[in-house]
Protein backbone atom coordinates (compact mmCIF):
# COMPACT_ATOMS: atom_id res chain seq x y z
CA UNK A 1 0.00 0.00 0.00
CA UNK A 2 2.97 1.82 0.77
CA UNK A 3 4.37 1.95 -2.62
CA UNK A 4 0.72 2.01 -4.04
CA UNK A 5 0.29 5.26 -2.30
CA UNK A 6 3.82 7.13 -3.04
CA UNK A 7 3.10 6.06 -7.45
CA UNK A 8 -0.53 7.22 -7.45
CA UNK A 9 1.01 10.85 -5.79
CA UNK A 10 3.98 11.09 -8.52
CA UNK A 11 1.14 10.40 -11.50
CA UNK A 12 -0.84 13.47 -10.15
CA UNK A 13 1.93 15.72 -9.65
CA UNK A 14 2.86 14.78 -13.73
CA UNK A 15 -1.08 15.21 -14.41
CA UNK A 16 -1.29 18.32 -13.22
CA UNK A 17 2.21 19.85 -14.18
CA UNK A 18 2.01 18.85 -17.79
CA UNK A 19 -0.67 21.03 -19.01
CA UNK A 20 0.91 23.86 -17.19
CA UNK A 21 3.87 23.63 -18.92
CA UNK A 22 1.71 22.42 -22.48
CA UNK A 23 -0.14 25.93 -21.94
CA UNK A 24 3.54 27.73 -21.23
CA UNK A 25 4.76 27.10 -24.50
CA UNK A 26 1.43 27.58 -26.40
CA UNK A 27 1.73 31.15 -24.90
CA UNK A 28 5.29 32.07 -26.09
CA UNK A 29 4.90 30.74 -29.53
CA UNK A 30 1.44 33.43 -29.60
CA UNK A 31 3.35 36.39 -28.37
CA UNK A 32 6.19 35.82 -30.90
CA UNK A 33 3.67 35.24 -33.78
CA UNK A 34 2.42 39.01 -32.88
CA UNK A 35 5.58 40.82 -32.56
CA UNK A 36 6.72 39.90 -35.52
CA UNK A 37 3.23 41.84 -37.56
CA UNK A 38 4.01 44.98 -35.86
CA UNK A 39 5.98 46.79 -38.16
CA UNK A 40 3.32 48.59 -40.17
CA UNK A 41 2.62 52.32 -41.05
CA UNK A 42 -1.28 52.97 -40.24
CA UNK A 43 -1.66 56.34 -41.37
CA UNK A 44 0.91 59.31 -43.31
CA UNK A 45 0.27 62.74 -43.01
CA UNK A 46 1.22 66.50 -43.05
CA UNK A 47 -0.48 68.75 -40.56
CA UNK A 48 -0.80 72.45 -41.38
CA UNK A 49 -0.15 73.04 -38.30
CA UNK A 50 3.57 71.53 -38.26
CA UNK A 51 4.39 72.88 -41.59
CA UNK A 52 3.74 76.60 -42.53
CA UNK A 53 4.74 75.94 -46.44
CA UNK A 54 0.71 73.97 -46.45
CA UNK A 55 -2.43 75.40 -47.47
CA UNK A 56 -4.37 72.24 -46.26
CA UNK A 57 -3.30 69.42 -44.14
CA UNK A 58 -1.80 66.11 -46.68
CA UNK A 59 -2.60 62.91 -46.23
CA UNK A 60 -0.59 60.04 -47.90
CA UNK A 61 -2.05 56.61 -49.06
CA UNK A 62 -0.22 53.76 -47.76
CA UNK A 63 -0.06 50.66 -49.62
CA UNK A 64 0.90 47.77 -47.41
CA UNK A 65 1.77 45.39 -49.69
CA UNK A 66 4.09 47.58 -51.96
CA UNK A 67 5.37 48.84 -48.93
CA UNK A 68 4.97 52.79 -50.81
CA UNK A 69 3.62 56.25 -49.03
CA UNK A 70 2.17 58.00 -51.93
CA UNK A 71 1.44 61.61 -51.35
CA UNK A 72 -0.90 63.77 -53.97
CA UNK A 73 0.23 67.33 -53.45
CA UNK A 74 -0.12 70.45 -55.72
CA UNK A 75 2.43 71.90 -57.67
CA UNK A 76 5.09 74.62 -56.02
CA UNK A 77 4.93 73.27 -52.99
CA UNK A 78 8.32 73.52 -51.25
CA UNK A 79 8.96 70.00 -49.96
CA UNK A 80 12.65 70.73 -49.16
CA UNK A 81 11.98 70.71 -45.22
CA UNK A 82 8.76 69.13 -44.14
CA UNK A 83 7.56 66.95 -40.95
CA UNK A 84 5.32 64.51 -41.43
CA UNK A 85 2.66 62.70 -38.66
CA UNK A 86 3.29 59.61 -38.76
CA UNK A 87 1.05 56.27 -36.98
CA UNK A 88 3.13 53.13 -36.80
CA UNK A 89 1.75 49.46 -35.30
CA UNK A 90 2.22 49.15 -30.80
CA UNK A 91 5.66 48.49 -29.81
CA UNK A 92 7.38 49.43 -33.32
CA UNK A 93 9.73 52.27 -34.16
CA UNK A 94 10.60 54.04 -37.04
CA UNK A 95 13.71 55.47 -38.89
CA UNK A 96 14.41 58.34 -39.62
CA UNK A 97 12.09 60.77 -37.80
CA UNK A 98 11.55 64.34 -37.71
CA UNK A 99 12.54 67.13 -40.57
CA UNK A 100 12.67 65.81 -44.09
CA UNK A 101 13.88 66.55 -47.56
CA UNK A 102 11.08 65.37 -49.76
CA UNK A 103 12.58 66.47 -53.49
CA UNK A 104 13.37 63.07 -53.74
CA UNK A 105 12.25 59.89 -52.40
CA UNK A 106 12.55 59.16 -48.28
CA UNK A 107 13.02 55.50 -47.02
CA UNK A 108 11.28 54.66 -43.84
CA UNK A 109 12.46 51.39 -42.09
CA UNK A 110 9.89 49.82 -39.46
CA UNK A 111 11.58 47.94 -36.64
CA UNK A 112 9.46 45.62 -34.91
CA UNK A 113 9.73 44.67 -31.13
CA UNK A 114 11.79 41.26 -32.03
CA UNK A 115 13.90 43.45 -34.31
CA UNK A 116 12.10 42.21 -37.89
CA UNK A 117 12.12 45.33 -40.15
CA UNK A 118 10.14 46.90 -43.39
CA UNK A 119 11.42 49.26 -45.49
CA UNK A 120 8.18 51.94 -46.88
CA UNK A 121 9.22 54.63 -49.98
CA UNK A 122 7.72 57.63 -49.38
CA UNK A 123 6.95 59.89 -52.40
CA UNK A 124 5.62 63.01 -53.66
CA UNK A 125 2.98 63.14 -57.13
CA UNK A 126 1.90 66.37 -58.61
CA UNK A 127 -0.63 67.21 -60.16
CA UNK A 128 -0.78 67.41 -63.76
CA UNK A 129 -0.13 70.86 -65.57
CA UNK A 130 -2.26 72.13 -68.36
CA UNK A 131 -1.33 75.52 -70.03
CA UNK A 132 -4.28 76.56 -71.88
CA UNK A 133 -3.71 80.00 -73.45
CA UNK A 134 -1.65 82.79 -73.65
CA UNK A 135 -2.91 86.30 -74.47
CA UNK A 136 -2.04 88.54 -75.50
CA UNK A 137 -0.02 86.77 -78.53
CA UNK A 138 1.81 90.32 -79.61
CA UNK A 139 2.65 93.39 -78.10
CA UNK A 140 5.37 95.50 -77.13
CA UNK A 141 8.09 95.66 -74.22
CA UNK A 142 6.66 95.67 -70.96
CA UNK A 143 3.10 94.28 -72.48
CA UNK A 144 1.67 92.45 -69.52
CA UNK A 145 1.00 88.62 -70.81
CA UNK A 146 -0.87 85.93 -68.74
CA UNK A 147 -1.12 81.99 -69.18
CA UNK A 148 -3.84 80.41 -68.66
CA UNK A 149 -4.39 76.50 -67.19
CA UNK A 150 -4.21 74.53 -64.34
CA UNK A 151 -2.36 73.25 -61.19
CA UNK A 152 0.64 76.46 -61.92
CA UNK A 153 0.90 76.03 -58.27
CA UNK A 154 1.43 79.09 -55.73
CA UNK A 155 5.53 79.46 -55.41
CA UNK A 156 6.31 82.14 -57.55
CA UNK A 157 10.00 81.37 -57.15
CA UNK A 158 8.91 77.84 -59.39
CA UNK A 159 8.16 79.23 -62.36
CA UNK A 160 10.67 81.01 -64.97
CA UNK A 161 8.92 82.23 -68.34
CA UNK A 162 11.37 82.88 -70.94
CA UNK A 163 10.60 85.17 -74.52
CA UNK A 164 12.67 84.07 -77.10
CA UNK A 165 15.33 83.02 -74.41
CA UNK A 166 15.02 86.13 -72.95
CA UNK A 167 13.76 85.74 -69.23
CA UNK A 168 10.99 87.20 -68.32
CA UNK A 169 9.51 89.08 -64.53
CA UNK A 170 6.61 86.74 -63.29
CA UNK A 171 4.72 88.93 -60.89
CA UNK A 172 1.86 86.62 -59.64
CA UNK A 173 0.80 83.21 -59.66
CA UNK A 174 -1.96 81.26 -58.70
CA UNK A 175 -3.51 77.21 -59.41
CA UNK A 176 -4.92 78.44 -62.77
CA UNK A 177 -3.33 81.87 -64.14
CA UNK A 178 0.66 83.30 -64.68
CA UNK A 179 0.93 86.90 -64.89
CA UNK A 180 4.19 87.72 -66.49
CA UNK A 181 5.62 91.66 -68.41
CA UNK A 182 7.25 91.04 -71.46
CA UNK A 183 11.01 91.70 -71.33
CA UNK A 184 12.59 94.49 -74.11
CA UNK A 185 15.26 93.04 -76.62
CA UNK A 186 12.78 89.92 -76.78
CA UNK A 187 12.20 89.92 -80.21
CA UNK A 188 9.45 87.63 -81.75
CA UNK A 189 9.95 83.77 -81.31
CA UNK A 190 8.90 81.07 -78.70
CA UNK A 191 7.68 81.45 -75.38
CA UNK A 192 9.23 78.81 -73.08
CA UNK A 193 7.38 78.37 -69.21
CA UNK A 194 9.29 76.07 -66.98
CA UNK A 195 7.11 74.90 -63.74
CA UNK A 196 9.04 72.91 -61.09
CA UNK A 197 10.79 70.72 -63.74
CA UNK A 198 8.18 70.42 -66.66
CA UNK A 199 9.24 72.63 -69.68
CA UNK A 200 6.18 73.70 -72.07
CA UNK A 201 6.84 75.89 -75.38
CA UNK A 202 4.14 75.69 -77.50
CA UNK A 203 3.25 79.40 -77.74
CA UNK A 204 4.88 81.56 -80.00
CA UNK A 205 5.21 85.90 -79.36
CA UNK A 206 5.22 88.23 -81.87
CA UNK A 207 6.81 91.16 -80.20
CA UNK A 208 6.21 94.81 -81.60
CA UNK A 209 9.06 97.19 -81.56
CA UNK A 210 8.46 100.34 -80.05
CA UNK A 211 11.46 102.38 -79.61
CA UNK A 212 14.40 102.70 -82.40
CA UNK A 213 17.10 104.97 -80.89
CA UNK A 214 19.80 106.06 -82.77
CA UNK A 215 23.39 107.58 -81.59
CA UNK A 216 27.00 107.76 -82.12
CA UNK A 217 29.55 105.33 -81.31
CA UNK A 218 32.96 106.73 -82.15
CA UNK A 219 33.93 109.39 -84.81
CA UNK A 220 33.22 112.99 -85.85
CA UNK A 221 32.45 114.49 -89.10
CA UNK A 222 35.75 115.45 -89.70
CA UNK A 223 37.82 112.71 -91.45
CA UNK A 224 41.24 111.70 -89.73
CA UNK A 225 42.97 108.71 -88.87
CA UNK A 226 43.34 109.10 -85.27
CA UNK A 227 43.33 105.97 -82.82
CA UNK A 228 41.67 106.54 -79.06
CA UNK A 229 38.86 106.89 -76.82
CA UNK A 230 35.29 107.01 -78.28
CA UNK A 231 35.41 111.16 -78.21
CA UNK A 232 39.05 111.31 -80.26
CA UNK A 233 39.28 108.67 -82.48
CA UNK A 234 38.47 109.70 -86.50
CA UNK A 235 38.16 107.41 -89.34
CA UNK A 236 38.14 108.57 -93.36
CA UNK A 237 34.72 107.13 -95.56
CA UNK A 238 34.53 103.93 -93.22
CA UNK A 239 32.81 101.92 -95.95
CA UNK A 240 31.62 98.24 -94.21
CA UNK A 241 31.87 96.64 -90.65
CA UNK A 242 31.21 93.39 -88.57
CA UNK A 243 30.73 91.85 -85.06
CA UNK A 244 33.70 89.96 -84.76
CA UNK A 245 33.36 86.35 -82.48
CA UNK A 246 34.65 88.44 -79.90
CA UNK A 247 31.95 90.84 -79.60
CA UNK A 248 34.08 93.58 -80.99
CA UNK A 249 33.32 96.05 -84.16
CA UNK A 250 36.00 95.98 -86.72
CA UNK A 251 35.63 98.30 -89.63
CA UNK A 252 36.65 98.79 -93.24
CA UNK A 253 38.34 102.18 -92.89
CA UNK A 254 38.25 102.93 -96.80
CA UNK A 255 39.79 106.44 -96.68
CA UNK A 256 42.79 104.88 -94.70
CA UNK A 257 42.94 102.20 -96.39
CA UNK A 258 43.14 100.21 -93.02
CA UNK A 259 40.80 97.91 -90.97
CA UNK A 260 40.02 99.35 -87.44
CA UNK A 261 38.98 97.86 -84.53
CA UNK A 262 36.03 99.66 -81.71
CA UNK A 263 36.30 97.48 -78.66
CA UNK A 264 33.56 98.40 -76.07
CA UNK A 265 31.08 96.85 -73.80
CA UNK A 266 27.50 97.65 -72.15
CA UNK A 267 26.73 98.74 -68.82
CA UNK A 268 23.35 99.30 -68.24
CA UNK A 269 22.03 99.35 -72.16
CA UNK A 270 24.61 101.86 -72.55
CA UNK A 271 27.75 101.69 -74.36
CA UNK A 272 31.35 102.22 -72.16
CA UNK A 273 34.87 101.91 -72.59
CA UNK A 274 35.29 102.52 -76.09
CA UNK A 275 38.53 102.65 -78.13
CA UNK A 276 39.40 102.64 -81.50
CA UNK A 277 42.87 101.05 -82.48
CA UNK A 278 44.46 99.77 -86.06
CA UNK A 279 43.98 95.89 -86.34
CA UNK A 280 45.80 96.04 -90.21
CA UNK A 281 47.47 98.93 -92.30
CA UNK A 282 49.17 102.18 -91.87
CA UNK A 283 47.16 104.73 -93.98
CA UNK A 284 49.35 104.69 -97.11
CA UNK A 285 47.64 102.40 -99.80
CA UNK A 286 49.64 99.51 -101.53
CA UNK A 287 49.58 95.78 -101.57
CA UNK A 288 51.70 93.98 -99.01
CA UNK A 289 51.37 91.71 -96.85
CA UNK A 290 52.65 91.31 -92.94
CA UNK A 291 51.58 91.98 -89.57
CA UNK A 292 49.42 94.84 -88.42
CA UNK A 293 51.22 98.37 -89.76
CA UNK A 294 53.48 96.46 -91.76
CA UNK A 295 50.28 95.28 -94.05
CA UNK A 296 48.94 97.77 -96.92
CA UNK A 297 45.38 97.77 -98.44
CA UNK A 298 43.98 99.90 -101.39
CA UNK A 299 40.54 101.15 -100.87
CA UNK A 300 39.48 98.32 -98.81
CA UNK A 301 35.65 97.72 -98.53
CA UNK A 302 33.53 94.97 -97.79
CA UNK A 303 34.33 93.04 -94.58
CA UNK A 304 33.26 90.25 -92.88
CA UNK A 305 34.71 87.86 -89.67
CA UNK A 306 34.10 84.19 -89.39
CA UNK A 307 33.93 81.60 -86.32
CA UNK A 308 37.90 81.43 -85.53
CA UNK A 309 37.51 85.11 -85.36
CA UNK A 310 39.54 85.92 -88.63
CA UNK A 311 39.08 88.71 -90.50
CA UNK A 312 38.04 88.90 -94.72
CA UNK A 313 38.57 91.99 -96.14
CA UNK A 314 37.70 92.73 -99.91
CA UNK A 315 40.54 95.19 -100.75
CA UNK A 316 38.85 96.49 -104.02
CA UNK A 317 41.70 98.36 -106.04
CA UNK A 318 44.41 95.44 -105.39
CA UNK A 319 41.27 93.54 -106.85
CA UNK A 320 41.99 90.69 -103.83
CA UNK A 321 40.42 89.31 -100.69
CA UNK A 322 42.83 89.51 -97.63
CA UNK A 323 42.56 87.35 -94.44
CA UNK A 324 43.39 88.74 -91.28
CA UNK A 325 44.19 86.68 -87.90
CA UNK A 326 42.92 87.86 -84.47
CA UNK A 327 46.63 88.73 -83.76
CA UNK A 328 46.75 91.02 -87.24
CA UNK A 329 48.44 89.32 -89.60
CA UNK A 330 47.61 89.82 -93.28
CA UNK A 331 47.86 87.35 -95.92
CA UNK A 332 45.96 87.10 -99.46
CA UNK A 333 43.17 84.28 -100.12
CA UNK A 334 42.26 85.12 -103.08
CA UNK A 335 43.77 87.95 -106.36
CA UNK A 336 44.56 88.17 -110.26
CA UNK A 337 47.10 85.80 -109.76
CA UNK A 338 44.99 83.04 -108.41
CA UNK A 339 44.68 80.38 -110.69
CA UNK A 340 41.92 78.35 -109.50
CA UNK A 341 39.67 81.81 -110.35
CA UNK A 342 40.18 81.32 -113.68
CA UNK A 343 37.46 77.90 -114.52
CA UNK A 344 35.03 80.56 -112.26
CA UNK A 345 35.76 83.75 -114.26
CA UNK A 346 37.87 82.64 -117.44
CA UNK A 347 40.93 83.04 -119.13
CA UNK A 348 41.49 86.65 -118.71
CA UNK A 349 39.40 87.45 -115.55
CA UNK A 350 39.17 90.75 -113.50
CA UNK A 351 38.19 90.47 -110.24
CA UNK A 352 36.65 93.17 -108.32
CA UNK A 353 35.13 91.96 -105.32
CA UNK A 354 32.95 94.18 -103.24
CA UNK A 355 30.56 92.40 -100.08
CA UNK A 356 31.66 89.57 -98.31
CA UNK A 357 29.71 86.91 -95.95
CA UNK A 358 30.11 84.19 -94.31
CA UNK A 359 27.98 80.79 -93.65
CA UNK A 360 27.76 78.72 -89.99
CA UNK A 361 30.22 76.15 -92.35
CA UNK A 362 32.46 78.92 -92.52
CA UNK A 363 31.60 79.45 -96.57
CA UNK A 364 32.60 82.59 -97.77
CA UNK A 365 30.97 84.74 -100.31
CA UNK A 366 31.53 86.86 -102.37
CA UNK A 367 29.61 89.58 -104.71
CA UNK A 368 32.07 90.33 -107.68
CA UNK A 369 31.56 93.34 -109.21
CA UNK A 370 33.08 93.01 -113.01
CA UNK A 371 31.09 89.46 -113.90
CA UNK A 372 28.17 90.66 -111.61
CA UNK A 373 28.10 87.27 -109.77
CA UNK A 374 27.89 85.78 -106.87
CA UNK A 375 30.79 83.61 -106.09
CA UNK A 376 31.02 80.81 -103.43
CA UNK A 377 34.71 79.71 -101.37
CA UNK A 378 33.87 76.78 -99.67
CA UNK A 379 35.84 75.88 -96.51
CA UNK A 380 37.81 73.05 -98.18
CA UNK A 381 38.85 75.58 -100.90
CA UNK A 382 36.53 75.24 -103.85
CA UNK A 383 35.73 78.41 -105.64
CA UNK A 384 32.67 78.42 -107.74
CA UNK A 385 29.63 80.50 -109.43
CA UNK A 386 26.95 80.35 -107.49
CA UNK A 387 24.68 82.58 -109.19
CA UNK A 388 25.13 85.69 -112.00
CA UNK A 389 26.19 84.56 -116.05
CA UNK A 390 29.08 87.59 -116.34
CA UNK A 391 26.90 90.14 -117.70
CA UNK A 392 25.08 92.96 -115.74
CA UNK A 393 21.33 92.91 -116.16
CA UNK A 394 18.02 91.82 -114.17
CA UNK A 395 16.52 88.71 -114.72
CA UNK A 396 15.16 85.97 -112.27
CA UNK A 397 16.12 82.50 -112.70
CA UNK A 398 18.28 79.31 -111.44
CA UNK A 399 22.16 79.98 -110.38
CA UNK A 400 23.86 81.57 -114.10
CA UNK A 401 20.52 81.72 -115.96
CA UNK A 402 20.15 84.99 -113.83
CA UNK A 403 21.27 88.41 -113.86
CA UNK A 404 22.43 91.15 -111.29
CA UNK A 405 23.50 94.57 -112.15
CA UNK A 406 26.49 95.26 -109.43
CA UNK A 407 26.11 93.61 -106.81
CA UNK A 408 26.96 95.15 -103.58
CA UNK A 409 27.23 93.18 -100.27
CA UNK A 410 25.19 89.53 -98.89
CA UNK A 411 24.33 88.07 -96.00
CA UNK A 412 22.74 84.87 -94.90
CA UNK A 413 19.58 83.55 -93.18
CA UNK A 414 18.87 80.78 -90.83
CA UNK A 415 18.15 78.35 -92.96
CA UNK A 416 21.35 79.10 -95.73
CA UNK A 417 19.80 81.21 -98.12
CA UNK A 418 21.63 84.29 -99.76
CA UNK A 419 19.97 88.06 -99.97
CA UNK A 420 22.08 90.16 -102.47
CA UNK A 421 21.39 93.97 -102.27
CA UNK A 422 21.89 94.65 -106.40
CA UNK A 423 23.03 98.07 -106.39
CA UNK A 424 22.20 99.07 -110.03
CA UNK A 425 18.27 97.23 -109.79
CA UNK A 426 17.58 98.90 -106.85
CA UNK A 427 16.36 95.37 -105.79
CA UNK A 428 16.74 92.92 -103.05
CA UNK A 429 17.41 89.33 -104.46
CA UNK A 430 17.45 86.26 -102.86
CA UNK A 431 19.38 83.05 -103.53
CA UNK A 432 17.82 79.83 -102.13
CA UNK A 433 19.89 76.67 -100.84
CA UNK A 434 19.15 75.43 -104.30
CA UNK A 435 20.27 77.76 -106.40
CA UNK A 436 17.28 79.52 -107.51
CA UNK A 437 17.26 83.44 -108.02
CA UNK A 438 14.11 85.90 -107.18
CA UNK A 439 13.60 89.44 -106.21
CA UNK A 440 12.60 89.71 -102.86
CA UNK A 441 11.76 93.65 -102.62
CA UNK A 442 12.13 96.59 -104.56
CA UNK A 443 11.80 97.25 -108.10
CA UNK A 444 13.90 98.70 -110.85
CA UNK A 445 12.81 101.91 -110.68
CA UNK A 446 14.24 104.29 -107.40
CA UNK A 447 12.63 105.55 -104.71
CA UNK A 448 11.79 105.65 -101.36
CA UNK A 449 8.96 103.94 -100.25
CA UNK A 450 7.58 101.30 -98.01
CA UNK A 451 5.46 98.31 -98.85
CA UNK A 452 5.34 94.26 -99.98
CA UNK A 453 7.72 93.31 -102.27
CA UNK A 454 7.62 95.66 -105.58
CA UNK A 455 5.36 98.27 -104.05
CA UNK A 456 8.69 98.91 -101.96
CA UNK A 457 11.68 100.86 -103.55
CA UNK A 458 15.30 101.90 -102.54
CA UNK A 459 17.88 104.21 -104.21
CA UNK A 460 20.93 102.11 -103.85
CA UNK A 461 20.80 99.81 -101.82
CA UNK A 462 24.45 98.48 -99.81
CA UNK A 463 24.77 97.17 -96.90
CA UNK A 464 22.87 93.99 -95.70
CA UNK A 465 22.45 91.59 -92.64
CA UNK A 466 19.88 89.51 -90.86
CA UNK A 467 18.36 89.34 -87.06
CA UNK A 468 18.01 85.89 -85.52
CA UNK A 469 14.53 85.82 -86.42
CA UNK A 470 15.46 86.17 -90.32
CA UNK A 471 14.62 89.61 -91.15
CA UNK A 472 16.95 92.12 -93.18
CA UNK A 473 18.01 95.10 -92.83
CA UNK A 474 18.89 97.24 -95.80
CA UNK A 475 21.59 100.11 -95.72
CA UNK A 476 19.45 102.52 -98.37
CA UNK A 477 22.72 104.63 -99.62
CA UNK A 478 20.58 107.07 -101.90
CA UNK A 479 17.75 107.52 -99.34
CA UNK A 480 20.68 107.97 -96.05
CA UNK A 481 18.37 105.51 -93.75
CA UNK A 482 18.13 101.84 -92.89
CA UNK A 483 15.32 99.62 -93.84
CA UNK A 484 13.97 96.56 -92.57
CA UNK A 485 12.55 93.65 -94.60
CA UNK A 486 10.58 91.42 -92.85
CA UNK A 487 10.27 87.82 -93.37
CA UNK A 488 7.48 87.80 -95.51
CA UNK A 489 9.25 90.85 -98.14
CA UNK A 490 7.53 93.78 -96.48
CA UNK A 491 9.46 96.59 -96.11
CA UNK A 492 9.68 99.46 -93.40
CA UNK A 493 11.88 102.49 -92.70
CA UNK A 494 13.56 101.89 -89.60
CA UNK A 495 16.04 104.79 -89.04
CA UNK A 496 16.51 107.83 -91.35
CA UNK A 497 14.07 109.80 -93.08
CA UNK A 498 15.52 110.48 -96.47
CA UNK A 499 17.56 113.63 -95.77
CA UNK A 500 21.31 113.64 -95.45
CA UNK A 501 22.53 114.95 -92.08
CA UNK A 502 24.07 113.90 -88.47
CA UNK A 503 21.91 113.91 -86.05
CA UNK A 504 21.25 111.07 -83.23
CA UNK A 505 17.35 110.28 -82.51
CA UNK A 506 14.52 107.95 -82.60
CA UNK A 507 13.89 106.40 -85.75
CA UNK A 508 12.57 109.12 -88.59
CA UNK A 509 14.37 111.63 -86.45
CA UNK A 510 17.96 110.45 -86.91
CA UNK A 511 19.73 111.47 -89.49
CA UNK A 512 22.88 109.53 -91.69
CA UNK A 513 24.77 110.79 -94.29
CA UNK A 514 25.56 108.07 -97.18
CA UNK A 515 25.86 105.38 -94.88
CA UNK A 516 27.21 102.13 -96.15
CA UNK A 517 27.90 99.18 -94.23
CA UNK A 518 25.73 97.40 -91.39
CA UNK A 519 26.33 94.34 -88.99
CA UNK A 520 24.41 93.07 -86.36
CA UNK A 521 24.64 91.47 -82.59
CA UNK A 522 23.37 88.73 -80.61
CA UNK A 523 21.47 91.21 -78.84
CA UNK A 524 19.83 92.84 -81.92
CA UNK A 525 22.17 96.09 -81.87
CA UNK A 526 23.18 97.69 -85.16
CA UNK A 527 25.91 98.90 -85.96
CA UNK A 528 26.21 101.51 -89.24
CA UNK A 529 29.27 102.65 -90.75
CA UNK A 530 28.12 106.08 -91.67
CA UNK A 531 30.34 107.21 -94.13
CA UNK A 532 29.69 110.68 -94.86
CA UNK A 533 29.92 111.99 -91.55
CA UNK A 534 33.32 109.42 -90.85
CA UNK A 535 31.49 107.45 -88.43
CA UNK A 536 29.94 104.70 -86.67
CA UNK A 537 26.28 104.46 -85.04
CA UNK A 538 24.43 102.71 -83.18
CA UNK A 539 20.36 101.55 -83.80
CA UNK A 540 18.98 99.95 -80.48
CA UNK A 541 15.79 98.21 -80.95
CA UNK A 542 13.10 97.76 -78.12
Amino acid sequence: WYYMKNLFRTILIILIILPMSCGKEEDSSDSEILKSDEKSIISFSFEKANNSVLDSSLFAVVNENEGTITINAPNGLDVSELVPTIEISEFASINPTGVQNFNSDVTYTVTAEDSTTKDYIAKFLYEEITIDSMEPTNGPKNTIVTFTGDNFGTNIENIQVFFDDIEAEVQQVNQTSITTVLPPKAYSGIVKIIIGEQEFDGFVFDYEISDVNVSIITGSIDSGFVNGSASIAQFSRPNDITVGVDGNLYVSDTGNNSVRKVTYEFIDNLLAGISVTTLAGNGNYGFANGSGQDAQFDAPVGITSDSNGNIYVADLFNNSIRAITPSGEVTTLLDLNSSELIPVLGQNFSFNPDGLAIDDEDNLYITERSSHSILKVAFSGEISRIAGDGTSGYVDGNGTSAKFSYPKDIAVDSNGNLYVTDNGNNVIRKISTSGDVSTFAGSTVSGFSNGSGAIASFNYPQGITIDSQDNLYVVDVGNHSIRKIDMLGSVTTLAGNGISGFTSGIGSQAMFNQPRGISIDTNGNLYVTDSGNNSIRLITQE
